[in-house]
């Protein structure tokens, strides 16, 4: 993803970006409805947090293809383009998440040898 928004900074263009971040966007909402199956009350902080991560980062993207796409309307929205970015924090957030996840499952064991 991160290589996406740089590619949107340095004004690739955005047919040779729209088709990988189509799909990223797709996935990281499918994602997003997945968390939905997941009845688990000790888990709902954790697809909570989940969900508000895959929401930005869908909306990350969504926005700055939607900004390279119109960027050459004025320079403020050029202004705009030059500042995408790295992930930022929502991608250390999901790191920890991902971390404590993980924690988790160590401490509850593999999965089926529970019988």
């Amino acid at each position: 993803m991160q290589r996406l928004l740089f590619a949107v900074r340095d004004d690739y263009r955005l047919a040779s970006l729209a088709p990988e971040a189509g799909e990223l966007v797709s996935r990281y909402l499918a994602l997003r409805r997945e968390l939905r199956d997941v009845k688990s009350y000790a888990l709902q902080p954790y697809t909570a947090a989940l969900s508000e991560v895959f929401d930005y980062f869908a909306q990350l993207l969504y926005y700055a293809l939607d900004l390279l796409a119109t960027s050459w309307r004025s320079a403020r929205l050029q202004e705009q383009q030059e500042k995408v970015g790295p992930i930022g924090p929502q991608a250390q957030r999901l790191d920890r998440i991902v971390t404590e996840l993980d924690a988790l499952a160590a401490e509850v064991g593999p999965v089926g040898a529970r019988e």
